[in-house]
This record gives C-alpha cells, structure tokens and sequence, in this order.
C-alpha cells in the first residue's frame, strides 16, 4: 500500500509539474477559431464523461458476474468474492455520483458554449463588413434621384464557411495539459464604424476634404467592424480618395459576456473536477483495495474478526496478509486470475435444444445476466418444491406405516381377547 501511495503522489506531482510548465496557448484570432477552440475544450470533458459512463456500464456488468459467482458459490469460494461484492457497490456509488454532477455540469457548459459560439458565427459573417453605398452624382448635376445611388449593398454578409487553414489556431494544444492557462476567447468585434470614401474628380481622383461636392463627386459609405476605437479623419484629410477610411467608432458588444461565461464554465470542470469523473474499473484492485466495504468484509471473513463493523489503524496488517492469502501479494492475482475465474462461472442458460449450464460467453449483456440469475433462483425454487413434495410423501408413507402398524396389533388384541 504504501509503494501504491508513493506512486500515486509522484503521479500527482508529475501532473502538477507538467501543468505548470506548458505554455499557454496565443489567444484565438478568429470567429471560426474561436469557436472551435470552444468546441475543442468542451470535448476534453464530453470524451471523459463519455469514457465514465462506459466503465460504469461495464462494472455493472461485472457487478452482474459476481452475484453470480457469488450465488453459484463455485469455481471461488465465496468468502474471496463477497469482499469484491461489497468493494463494487461501493466504486459504483462513486462513480454514479460523479457521472451524476458530471452530467449537469457539462450539460451546463454545453449551452454557454453554445451561445458563444452563435455570436462568433455572427462575428464570422460580419468579417467584411456589412457592404457599402455609393452615391455617383455621374457629370450631370447635384440632384439626387435614386439611379444615383450606383452600388447598394449595404447589409452584406459574408457567406463562406469556415475554413481550417484560415482559422489561425495553427500550434494550438487543446487537452487538460494547456487548459489551466488557456486564455479567454477573444470578442474580437468590440466597435462598429462608419467608414467613408470620395473621390472630387473620378478622371483625375483627388480628395474631397478641401473640394466642393459637385457633379463629378462619388461618395461611398459603409459599415465596418472590428476590435477597439479607430479614427482616421486626420487620413481623410491626406486622402479621401484612397480607400475607405473610419470616420467614427462606436462601441458594441455582441456577446453580453457569453464569451466569459463559456470560458469560466469549461474552466470550472477541470479546477473542481466535476467535468472529470474518475470511475474506476471492479478490476482495479488498487481502486477496490481503498474502499472502506471491501476491507471490512477481508475482516469480517478472512482475517477472523466476523463481528468486526469499522475499519482502524490496527487493522491494517491484519487487511494486508487477508489481501496475500485470497488475492495474492498486493492483489498479484486479482485480475488475471481472480476475476478470470468470476467470469468462467457456469450458470443456466437457455438454449434451443433446452436449459444448459454454462460459463457465459465474453461480453455477454445484462439482458443474458440478469435471466442466468432469474434461472438461478427458478431452479431453487424447483428444487424447494420437489424436496418439499418428496418430504410430504414420506410422512405419508410413515403415517400409512404407523396406521398399519397399528390396526395389526389391534386385530392381534381381538383374537386373543
């Protein structure tokens, strides 16, 4: 146990040295990078839980296999699996419990990533703006009827998919290593701005800052969004006509903090560990050796204390040499032969030709289970019946003996009277 212990503790602070050192991941630098840096931490916690949920179906199976064997009573005996027994009742427990607040807890998550991840897909479509208006006086005159207005797109949004070479998360690691420091999404869209552009003299383009507008001026407006305050009149000045330039900014926020929300919640399942359910296999003998069931029932049936209901201090050598006698030093035994002997119990079966006797096959569902275990119980209750029916014709086959008997001696009594 305490080789385990020390083992353990050198696992821990490995893990603790290697979290501590990792770098930590550049922030995301897009929408679609964003959100699938989201989805990629979410499912650090998905896959654990999933992988939780697998072990606990499995050791209800082999929760199965030793009432079993336990009921079957043979090719172990029974004072090696009731330990076990008790043991597995126990890591079930647990491991339910876990699974339990594992499953509200990225169940939660679940739904702040997705919200964060509706807005980044909006983000996503904002990326080159929204269009633009163009207003083309075209030569003539400075009246304004609507063929005027050349180019109206304003409210066009972006179309393409996401595309993975261009979501900037190149050299990102996402796994529990690096999730200590990842650092929180990025909003990325933070302002909105009124973008502008104009030419005085589209044959020979000059700026419009210090030209009247006149028959030959092209006006283009825009809206454009991006991360922090831009102002770029001093530019329009320069040039106008030179490209579209952020004449103001005013400040947006599209998440209302879902970002920040998504972010915490995912952090909060590895710093609890409530995203991280550590169900342990029936066949961990170090796992089944802690539980405070298993070391009560070695007690109670094979160190000699059959009255014994706590566990000590002082019963630890006791618990240790009860381990070596059924289980083999430290448990040596306890998957590779003891539970391979669990598993070869024969128990009835059905079969087309009629009941059979017979080990279960390997991976044989709950289903098989639990009828070999009902089939148990018919056979005994058979065998109650017959043993019962057996019992009742013999006291009647007494009885008849003892009436025979007696009207004999009865007629000997007349004839000699």
């Amino acid at each position: 146990m305490l080789i385990r212990a020390f083992i353990t503790l050198a696992f821990l602070f490995a893990q603790k040295v290697a979290e501590t050192s990792a770098d930590a991941n550049k922030p995301c630098s897009t929408a679609c990078g964003c959100k699938k840096r989201l989805h990629a931490r979410l499912g650090l916690y998905t896959t654990k839980l999933k992988e939780a949920k697998q072990t606990n179906h499995q050791n209800l199976k082999e929760y199965n296999s030793l009432l079993l064997a336990a009921a079957v009573g043979s090719p172990l005996d029974t004072t090696i699996i009731l330990p076990i027994l008790a043991g597995s009742g126990e890591l079930i427990q647990q491991c339910n419990e876990q699974i339990s607040a594992a499953d509200k807890a990225v169940a939660a998550a679940t739904i702040k990533v997705g919200e964060a991840s509706g807005v980044y897909n909006v983000i996503h479509k904002l990326k080159d703006g929204m269009g633009k208006l163009m207003i083309n006086f075209g030569g003539g005159d400075l009246q304004l009827p609507a063929s005027k207005f050349t180019t109206n797109n304003l409210g066009k949004l972006y179309t393409d998919d996401c595309a993975a070479a261009a979501d900037g998360e190149t050299d990102v690691k996402t796994d529990l290593e690096h999730e200590p420091k990842e650092p929180e999404p990025t909003k990325l869209i933070t302002h909105a701005y009124l973008e502008a552009k104009c030419d005085s003299n589209p044959g020979a383009p000059a700026t419009c800052h210090n030209a009247a507008v006149d028959q030959d001026t092209q006006i283009s407006i825009g809206l454009g969004f991006g991360n922090g305050a831009k102002d770029e009149k001093s530019a329009w000045g320069a040039g106008s006509h030179t490209k579209m330039h952020k004449i103001a900014s005013t400040a947006v926020d599209f998440f209302s903090s879902n970002e920040t929300a998504a972010h915490q919640a995912l952090k909060a399942l590895a710093t609890d560990k409530t995203g991280l359910p550590a169900c342990h296999s029936l066949q961990d003998f170090g796992a089944m050796a802690e539980t405070r069931a298993f070391q009560l029932m070695l007690l109670k049936l094979a160190a000699g204390k059959p009255e014994a209901e706590k566990v000590g201090p002082d019963d630890r050598q006791d618990i240790d040499s009860a381990i070596t006698s059924s289980y083999g030093k430290s448990g040596a035994n306890y998957k590779d032969k003891i539970w391979d002997q669990i598993q070869k119990t024969e128990v009835p079966q059905g079969k087309q030709t009629g009941e059979k006797t017979a080990a279960l096959e390997k991976g044989a569902d709950i289903k098989l289970q639990t009828e070999a275990f009902a089939r148990l119980f018919a056979k005994e209750i058979k065998e109650k019946k017959q043993a019962k029916t057996t019992q009742k014709v013999s006291k009647t086959t007494d009885r008849n003996k003892q009436t025979e008997k007696t009207s004999r001696g009865m007629q000997k009594s007349w004839l000699r009277s």
